[in-house]
This record gives C-alpha cells, sequence and structure tokens, in this order.
C-alpha cells in the first residue's frame, strides 16, 4: 500500500460503535466513484473505509473493502497489486464458511477473472474458473450460485476467444447440465445464452443434426417464457435453427421453421424480434422461389413491406428494402415485367434519400435492374436514364458493392447505345470504364475491365475496325496477360482466341495458327474446364485452317491429338466438339483418297456417338453415317452403301428438326438413286415414292428441291415389269408444284421436267403437246434467263428442230 494511504488510513480513528456505519458510507462512496471512473478518489475512499473498520468487524466488510481497492487499482493500470491483493484476501478468509463472507469472497475470484481477461492471461483465467467451481460448485445459495453462473459461462466465452472450440462446446454442455433446471431468471438467460452459442459452434463445425437438436432445446425450455430476453434468444435459436435446415436441404422445415417466427413475435413490439420477423419472411420467400412457388413468396415479401414499410429504424429499412427487392425479382420471374418495373421504382424512389451504404446498394441495385426491365420492354431511352442516374448518383463513390455495380450499369450503358445506334457514344464509355477502372487492383473489377474491353473488340468487329478490334485483344493480353488468377487466365485466353479468329477472318492463316500455337503453348496444363474447351477448339479450328492451305499431314497431326486428349471428357460441349474432330479427320482422310482410314473414323463416329441425345452430336453421327455410305458407293460397294442409309434412316428417319430432315431427305435420295445403279428399280421407285410422301408438303427450300428431283428421277426409272409408264405423271406433277417457283435449283429441275416430258410426249406421238411443254420451258428461260438453264433450253430447240424435220 502507499505511504500516502497508510498515513490517511492511521489518521482515522473511529469510535467501535461507528466503524461499520463508517465503513459502509465509504464503501458506499467508493463504488460510486468506480462508477464513474474515478480510480484514484475510489481507491482513497475504499482504503479509509478498511483503516476505519473495527478489529472485529464481519469479514465481508473485509472484503468489501477489498474488492473495491482491487477495482481501483486495476482501473489506475496497478493490475500487479490488484492481482496481489486477491491472493491475500483468498489466503486470509477462505476457509470462512460463513454465508456473507462466501457471498463476497466469490466476488473476489469473479474479478480476479475479470482482471486476468484484461491481461490477455487465459490460462491463468482458466485457472480462477476452475478454482471457483471446485469451492462453490455445491453451494447452493442463490447470490453464489449466479455468480458460479456467470463466472462458468464467462469460461465458454474465453474458450471461444482462444479457439478451444471442443473445450467451449465441453464447456457449453456442462454448463447446461449444472444449471439448466435453475428457476433464477439470470441464470435462465445464460443457459440459453449457452445453447444458442453451443448450437452455433456445432452449426461452424458442421455437426447440423446436433446443432438442431441443441437449438430445439432451447426452444422446449424457454420457448413460452415471456420475459423480453428469452423470448429474444427463443427467436435467435428458431431463426438459427433455419438456416441449419437449409443447409441440410429440408426446406420445408425450415419454410415451417420461418412461419413459426412470424406467429409467435410478428405482433411484438421489441425491435430485435421485429427484425429476425422480416428475415425470417425474407428467408421463406427466398426458398419458396426455389420451391416455384412465386406467389406465396410474393406474398411473404409484401407481408414484410406492409408490416414494417413505416418502420424508421436502420435494421428494418433495410429489411424492407431488400423484400421490395426480392419482390421485384419475383415478378419478374413471373412474367410480370410492369409490375416488376413498378416495384423498383417504389424501392428507388422510397429508399434514395438514405446515405446507409447497405441501402445505397440495395437502391443502386434497383436503379440497375430497372435499366435491364426497361430495356426488355424496348423503352431504351428510360432504361439508359436509369443506367445513367447509377453513374451519376454513385459513380464517385469508394464502395466495392457500389462500383462493381456502377461498372456493371456502364456496361449497360453500352449495351443501350449500340442498340439505339449511337456507337460513339458507347464507344466512349469503354473509356469511361477503363479511366475509372483500369487501376483497381481487385480482382473483380479487374475482370469487369478486361470483360468490357472484349465487348469493346465485339463491337468493333461489328463496325469492321478490324485494326482496333486486334489492337484492343493485345491491350488485354499486354495488361492481363501474366495474371496468374484463374478467372483472368481464361478471360486472357479467349482473347488470345478472338484475335486468332480474327487473324483468319481477314485472310492472315501464318498469324492465325501462331495465335493458336501461343494460346496451346500457355495453357495446355490449365485444368480450369474453360480453358480446356478454349485448348480443344484451338486444335479443331487448326485442323480447319491446316485443311484450307492443303497442309493435311499437319492438320491430322492436330486433329488427333485433340481427339487423345480428350476423348475421355465426359463434359457434353468436350464431348461434341471430340465427335467434330473426328468427323475433320474423316474429311481430311477423305482429300487424301484414303477411304479405309476415313470409313473407320465414321464407324469411330458412330459407336461412340450414336447413343447421344445432344442435337448437335445426333447431326454429326447422321452425317457421318450418310458421308460413309457415299464413300461406300464411290469405293464399288453398293450394298454397303444401301446398308448406312438405311442404318441413317432408321437412327434419325423421325427427327423432326430442319437440319436433319434436309440431310436425311438427301440421303434417301442417294439411297434410291444407288438402287437404281443396281438395276433394283422397284425399290428405286419405292424409295422415291417414300421421300415423296415424307417431304412433299414441307416448305423447306432443301426440301422442295430434294423432292422435285426425287419425282425427275423417277420418271427417268423405267418402270418394273408390268406396270404402265408413269414418266409423264412425275413430270407434270413438278411442273404444277413448282413452275411458279423462284428458287434457282428448282427451276433448273422444272426445266429439266420440261425438257423430258416435251421428249417423251414426241415420243408417244403427241407432238401438240410436246411442242407445248418444250415452249414452257422457252417461255421459263425468257423470264428468267439463267445461264444453268441454257443447255436445257438448247436441247429443247434442237428437239423442236428434229420434229419439224420429220
Amino acid at each position: 500500500m502507499d505511504l500516502d494511504l497508510q498515513a490517511t488510513a492511521t489518521a482515522i480513528s473511529p469510535t467501535p460503535r461507528d466503524a461499520d456505519s463508517i465503513a459502509l458510507e465509504l464503501i458506499a462512496r467508493g463504488k460510486a466513484q468506480l462508477d464513474q471512473d474515478a480510480f484514484a478518489e475510489a481507491l482513497h475512499s475504499f482504503v479509509q473505509a478498511q483503516a476505519s473498520l473495527a478489529e472485529h468487524a464481519p469479514a465481508g466488510l473485509h472484503i468489501q473493502c477489498g474488492n473495491g481497492q482491487m477495482g481501483a487499482l486495476h482501473g489506475l493500470g496497478r493490475s500487479p497489486e490488484a492481482l496481489a491483493m486477491a491472493d491475500a484476501l483468498i489466503r486470509r478468509h477462505g476457509d470462512d464458511a460463513t454465508l456473507t463472507t462466501r457471498q463476497q469472497l466469490i466476488k473476489i475470484f469473479f474479478r480476479q477473472s475479470y482482471i486476468f481477461d484484461e491481461l490477455k492471461q487465459p490460462e491463468a483465467e482458466m485457472a480462477v474458473f476452475d478454482a471457483m467451481e471446485q469451492r462453490y460448485g455445491n453451494d447452493f445459495d442463490p447470490e453464489v450460485r449466479e455468480r458460479l453462473a456467470s463466472a462458468l459461462f464467462n469460461r465458454a466465452i474465453s474458450l471461444n476467444w482462444l479457439q478451444r472450440i471442443d473445450d467451449e462446446i465441453a464447456s457449453h454442455a456442462a454448463f447446461v447440465r449444472r444449471f439448466g433446471q435453475d428457476t433464477d431468471l439470470s441464470i435462465q438467460q445464460m443457459c440459453a445464452q449457452s445453447l444458442l452459442d453451443w448450437g452455433n459452434r456445432l452449426d461452424w463445425q458442421d455437426h447440423l443434426q446436433a446443432a438442431l437438436d441443441v437449438y430445439s432445446q432451447l426452444v422446449r425450455s424457454v420457448g413460452e417464457h415471456s420475459d423480453d430476453e428469452l423470448r429474444r434468444l427463443t427467436a435467435q435459436a428458431l431463426y438459427n435453427s433455419g438456416d441449419v435446415l437449409a443447409q441440410m436441404q429440408r426446406m420445408d422445415e425450415e419454410m415451417a421453421v420461418c412461419a413459426d417466427i412470424a406467429r409467435r413475435y410478428a405482433s411484438d413490439d421489441a425491435p430485435v424480434l421485429r427484425q429476425l420477423v422480416a428475415r425470417a419472411l425474407i428467408k421463406c420467400g427466398a426458398q419458396l422461389i426455389k420451391l416455384e412457388r412465386l406467389e406465396e413468396a410474393l406474398a411473404a415479401y409484401e407481408q414484410v413491406v406492409q408490416a414494417y414499410g413505416q418502420d424508421p429504424s436502420p435494421e428494418l429499412r433495410m429489411q424492407v428494402a431488400r423484400a421490395q427487392l426480392s419482390k421485384g425479382l419475383n415478378l419478374g420471374m413471373q412474367g410480370r415485367i410492369e409490375e416488376e418495373v413498378a416495384a423498383y421504382a417504389v424501392l428507388a424512389r422510397r429508399f434514395s434519400p438514405d446515405d446507409a451504404p447497405e441501402l445505397q446498394n440495395l437502391v443502386c441495385q434497383a436503379h440497375n435492374n430497372l435499366g435491364i426491365r426497361l430495356g426488355k420492354l424496348d423503352r431504351l431511352e428510360d432504361s439508359l436514364a436509369e443506367l445513367v442516374c447509377v453513374v451519376e448518383r454513385f459513380g464517385e463513390v469508394d464502395s466495392y458493392p457500389l462500383r462493381e455495380k456502377v461498372a456493371h450499369a456502364l456496361q449497360l450503358q453500352i449495351q443501350r447505345l449500340n442498340q439505339l445506334h449511337r456507337t460513339d457514344e458507347a464507344l466512349a464509355v469503354f473509356a469511361d470504364i477503363e479511366r475509372r477502372y483500369a487501376a483497381d487492383i481487385s480482382p473483380a473489377m479487374r475482370l469487369r475491365v478486361v470483360d468490357a474491353l472484349l465487348d469493346k473488340a465485339s463491337m468493333l468487329a461489328a463496325l469492321l475496325r478490324t485494326p482496333e478490334e486486334i489492337e484492343t485483344y493485345q491491350q488485354v493480353v499486354q495488361r492481363y496477360g501474366q495474371d496468374p488468377d484463374p478467372a483472368m487466365r481464361e478471360f486472357v485466353a479467349r482473347t488470345l482466341f478472338f484475335m486468332a479468329i480474327t487473324h483468319g477472318q481477314q485472310d492472315r492463316p501464318e498469324q492465325e495458327l501462331a495465335g493458336y500455337a501461343q494460346i496451346l503453348e500457355r495453357y495446355s496444363g490449365d485444368t480450369s474446364s474453360t480453358v480446356r474447351y478454349l485448348i480443344a477448339r484451338c486444335l479443331l479450328m487448326q485442323t480447319a485452317t491446316y485443311n484450307k492451305l492443303q497442309r493435311p499431314d499437319e492438320a491430322i497431326a492436330a486433329c488427333s491429338r485433340l481427339i487423345a486428349d480428350y476423348e475421355t471428357d465426359a463434359a457434353p460441349e468436350m464431348r461434341e466438339i471430340v465427335a467434330r474432330a473426328l468427323f475433320h479427320l474423316a474429311v481430311t482422310y477423305a482429300r487424301q483418297d484414303r477411304s479405309e482410314l476415313e470409313l473407320a473414323v465414321y464407324t469411330r463416329i458412330v459407336e461412340r456417338c450414336g447413343d447421344d441425345e445432344s442435337p448437335e452430336i445426333r447431326q454429326i453421327t447422321a452425317r457421318s453415317l450418310l458421308l460413309q455410305a457415299s464413300t461406300f458407293d464411290k469405293l464399288g460397294r453398293p450394298a454397303a452403301a444401301i446398308a448406312a442409309y438405311a442404318e441413317a434412316d432408321r437412327r434419325y428417319g423421325q427427327d423432326d428438326t430442319p437440319e436433319m430432315r434436309e440431310m436425311l431427305a438427301r440421303g434417301l435420295l442417294m439411297d434410291a438413286i444407288v438402287l437404281g445403279q443396281m438395276g433394283r428399280h422397284a425399290q428405286e421407285i419405292a424409295a422415291y415414292d417414300r421421300l415423296i410422301a415424307r417431304y412433299e408438303t414441307d416448305a423447306s427450300p432443301v426440301l422442295r428441291e430434294v423432292v422435285a428431283k426425287a419425282l425427275l428421277y423417277q420418271g427417268l426409272t423405267p418402270p418394273p415389269p408390268g406396270q404402265a409408264p408413269h414418266a409423264l405423271a412425275c413430270y407434270r406433277s413438278i411442273s404444277r408444284r413448282y413452275g411458279d417457283a423462284l428458287e434457282p435449283p428448282l427451276r433448273l429441275v422444272v426445266a429439266k421436267a420440261l425438257y423430258y416430258q416435251a421428249r417423251e410426249l414426241f415420243w408417244e406421238s403427241a407432238p401438240k403437246e410436246g411442242r407445248k411443254a418444250a415452249g414452257e420451258l422457252l417461255q421459263l428461260f425468257a423470264r428468267h434467263p439463267a445461264p444453268e438453264l441454257q443447255e436445257w433450253v438448247d436441247k429443247a430447240r434442237t428437239l423442236l428442230r428434229e420434229r419439224q424435220q420429220q
């Protein structure tokens, strides 16, 4: 003790009769001074109180004085002295079993633990908690028990700070076992808080069912209590239960919990409960959307808006704004675009004056959504105005969420300006994006900038400003080419790919190939699915370019590498690209007249892809079968050709997609021709009949041409023995169906049909009708003097001259 305090204490000599009352007055004064952080004055008061006590004063008063001195010394930064005083008091009075001594001495332990906590000495603090539990664990005095409960509750908190989570969980469990049946309100509150913390820790460790059980225990134990704090803890436990159920994909139970929160607390005025109800309803709405129960979700959001829309508290204003935004999104999902737009407008108008960062973020999102949806409604100028509003209002706010949304608004501005054919303004916005964000080091904003640069390159490509397009690609590569971020590597890889494609479109094949080679060298070991796909596309494009340059060996090498590297990749897009590579390989073999290798690859395609349901792969497989049939025919293997045509028809004849119908129709036409080459004319005619019946009503120009050719070839095919001639009927059907056709291929078929019709009529001694048919051909040529008709016009004129000479 300081000498000046000791001197002061010595100077006080109260009479025994007044000693205790004087001490109590000084203790009360010291406590008031502690409450005001007047630590020096408080220390003086407590020392005076200690000195004024009679020799045989109760131990409880001595301990109270010591407790006060400890608090004052700690407040003055003299913690070692405070702790030394605690040790002295415990040694002196520790064996005193009287109630008042126990009640006061436990406070010394409690103060001691608090000081160790302040000094960041957790092991010493834990030792104090252990000592308290050992000394007072079986003490049933309510005051002592409550103080012990507070200490053991704090032990769990300290264990959390120490990241000793397993020990913390065990501490919570022990606490609840010891005090869980206590009826004292403060202890009940601590038990409920302990259960809540226990459940939270279990949740963090992914012990989800255990966490759910603990939250349920809290709700069962105090869920019907009227105390405000216990109602708050119950509501929080229910809300956390909902989170856990969501993680467990038990959405119906989660929504039931959210509904229970609303049922219990919707009419409660406590701010924290109102906030939890709003959050629960919003969460319920989100889950209802996942279940496609959109009207129910909309009702949940509307309940938040109606119940809390006028609440001035910042937290509830935030929840109302979120509900209003979610309401708009929900209406959009239902296709109620006008109502969606109105919802966003309400949000922007109601919360626009609020400068809270999270509300600004939601207002900004509302304006962006308005920009998007008004664009969908073709209200392009209104859409642009909303997006400009975002930039003008939030463009200078230095907050990441808002910076990201402003950048998005700028990109959307570019889309609208492009739609309005205001190209120069759109390009100026690209420059604004670079000015604002090029120096931003955050990964998300760097990605936003590079995405904008690629959009700029795309716009320049559409404007045929190729040098600027390539310059933009080079800018991306130079600025971001060494960035190790996986997403950025994908962007750079795409940039290099687009640049190579552009060189190819500009007929610069060597630069195109060099671009593909750079991608392969840079990214071949990359495991990103996006980059792997780009590498596969590079190899495929290499194959096509090598073929254009008549460098088949290099084309085969590129194709073979693609197939070897990616044949086992099960991703749909990779299966498609491997199928395309196999097809390119077969075509390359065909150009080299390596027919057996070509046929083997077609067979491989059919075996690998024959059961694939992807429309693109089905087309590749069908085309492979048809080309296989054509190659068999060229090799003089008509039976194999017919079998391949039949297999194509069996697999894909019922496919109603236009591309497949056109492909199959051509194949069936060739099938009939091959039958004719084999002299199997009855089957040939039957094949033409099937083709005509299947496609004659189709308006596709390709199918009209195929049907016309089928009729023509059928007319040229000699009828089987015993059947009446059918040629004239076929030729006349062509003239009747397609005589007014404008498509050049069909006009050619009509010209041929008219010529053969005239010739047939002359043969059948019907010169008048023959001259009429020939005249129709000449009139057709007069209307459409196309070069391809000239041959058949000349033949018709020769035919007419020959008949005149007879």
